[in-house]
């Protein structure tokens, strides 16, 4: 694969490889020695994509190959160490450029989504000691260009949208920008009933970093949500008592949550959605009390149940 490859070539090289690598870690492994061209040649379709005006037919459209090649690094950033590698490369803040252009199209639809979940999947590498990681050095931009799929019509965008942000708000800067913002506030609140359940399970992600700031958690604790003013905390309580034992994944990040918007707090617990809280969590950790199987959520649960008592 290079960037001189004809487009057709192009396309099906990076269709092949991108289902090779879709859920073998072995071959998203095999590639690691092969991320220097990847970049290389995405970079050269990009270029190629942000001039393209759509009148060239006889060859594949840069668009079409950008769909590909992005799924297939998207693929690959899955594995640990070729992820880390790929979030090294400089050239890759052209998915910025490509997914400030797919979005101002009504046929990328799949590019925007691919570029998302590549976006995500570099993310998840970049922290405060990765300064060189390209997600780490533009996470500021990033999160606002991602901001707006938060309220997209596609709960794919949504759910990519929602697992970037997770992994973007461990950044003390990227949380500073979203205190200026008083509408990421409800949003995200508003959002905790969403329908798709991916949906909440990452907002829950988002929330639960934001909340360790204590800027963030006073915000929480007193959102506007069209004209009334709404503490988080009851919200998931409501949600935690729907997903109870039926979806202990969900009532495991709920507690994690709760957790850190009940930091430094001591009055919560004697309101009465506090006073629920703690009887729910003591009906259902006397309800799995002998199954092993649920350690996480025990342990959780267990947290927050002090964190009411103390």
């Amino acid at each position: 694969m290079r960037p001189t490859c004809p487009g057709p070539l192009l396309v099906r090289l990076a269709f092949v490889l991108g289902n090779l690598t879709a859920t073998n870690d072995r071959n998203r492994k095999a590639l690691l020695p092969k991320v220097p061209i990847l970049v290389e040649t995405l970079d050269a379709v990009h270029v190629r994509y942000l001039k393209d005006d759509g009148q060239r037919s006889d060859e594949e459209a840069p668009g079409d190959i950008l769909v590909k090649l992005v799924r297939l690094i998207a693929n690959t950033a899955m594995h640990a160490n070729v992820g880390a590698v790929l979030g090294e490369s400089p050239r890759l803040v052209c998915l910025l450029d490509v997914l400030d252009r797919a979005t101002t199209s009504t046929n990328d639809e799949e590019l925007v989504l691919n570029v998302l979940s590549c976006i995500t999947n570099l993310s998840f590498y970049a922290t405060e000691s990765t300064s060189a990681n390209v997600i780490t050095r533009h996470r500021r931009r990033l999160a606002a260009t991602l901001a707006p799929f938060l309220e997209d019509s596609n709960d794919e965008a949504v759910v990519e949208a929602a697992r970037a942000f997770g992994n973007l708000t461990r950044f003390p800067d990227v949380l500073a920008d979203m205190a200026k913002e008083e509408a990421i506030f409800s949003l995200l609140v508003s959002m905790l009933d969403h329908a798709n359940r991916d949906v909440v399970i990452h907002v829950c992600g988002v929330l639960m970093n934001a909340a360790l700031d204590g800027r963030m958690r006073c915000r929480l604790h007193e959102t506007q949500i069209q004209g009334n003013i709404v503490d988080a905390r009851n919200v998931l309580v409501d949600l935690f008592r729907r997903a109870g034992l039926r979806d202990l994944p969900m009532s495991a990040i709920v507690c994690k949550v709760l957790f850190n918007l009940m930091l430094e707090d001591t009055e919560y617990a004697s309101t009465p959605p506090g006073q629920l809280l703690a009887a729910t969590l003591d009906e259902l950790l006397d309800a799995i009390q002998d199954e092993e199987q649920e350690d996480e959520f025990q342990s959780v649960a267990k947290a927050l149940l002090r964190a009411l008592h103390r």
